[in-house]
């Protein structure tokens, strides 16, 4: 009887190894990414807050997750940020997703004095584009792939992730829509607001 393939020619293809090779880096991505979503590198605690949101993706979390995984790969294949804006079933509570290139501590430099307007923005542009917005979480994840670790031994597993929370109700921003009790908080990198972005924040909590 004679064999169904060539003699020699292995059902193991090039393709097939590096479709393999692929999901398992993702399934790395993926794991890192939700450890470091339970453990944010600031704020101990607004995970809580950020579980609570994304329960409201329930039936689409998977693929919230495999958005997110596929905004770090682009992030460490180009070194830019990447990110994307998705809402609830609901179409009334957002989250943002921003994948940066490096770790917390270096990229917050950058982010002084623009952190807040850039938020506010975002929920000012949903608004003004029709959304009956009730709350923005985003989630900052900052990526590193370095070769070797910083004491100089080799990483066991990359890419090295840091997720950060930031959430706030939308009727600070403008919305009509009164947010939720458990939902009326504020999380926010008080490290990245100027002093006149404190104040203003201040006095709309008194």
């Amino acid at each position: 009887m004679k064999s169904g393939r060539s003699a020699g020619t292995s059902l193991v293809t090039e393709d097939w190894v590096g479709l393999m090779a692929d999901e398992l880096t993702r399934e790395q991505t993926l794991r890192r990414l939700q450890a470091a979503m339970d453990a944010p590198v600031r704020q101990p605690g607004s995970e809580a807050l950020a579980r609570d949101v994304l329960r409201l993706f329930a039936e689409n979390f998977s693929v919230l997750m495999a958005k997110l995984v596929d905004k770090i790969h682009e992030t460490l294949a180009d070194g830019q940020r990447h990110d994307t804006l998705t809402l609830d079933p609901s179409q009334s509570v957002a989250v943002s997703l921003i994948v940066w290139p490096g770790s917390y501590v270096e990229v917050q430099i950058d982010r002084v004095g623009k952190y807040l307007d850039a938020f506010g923005g975002m929920v000012k542009f949903l608004i003004e584009s029709g959304v009956a917005l009730e709350a923005l979480l985003q989630i900052d994840v900052y990526v590193t792939d370095d070769q070797f670790a910083a004491d100089g031994h080799p990483q066991d597993e990359r890419p090295d992730i840091g997720v950060e929370y930031t959430f706030a109700p939308a009727e600070l921003f403008g919305s009509t829509v009164e947010a939720r009790p458990e939902w009326r908080t504020l999380v926010l990198n008080s490290g990245l607001l100027t002093q006149a972005e404190r104040a203003a924040l201040e006095t709309l909590a008194n």
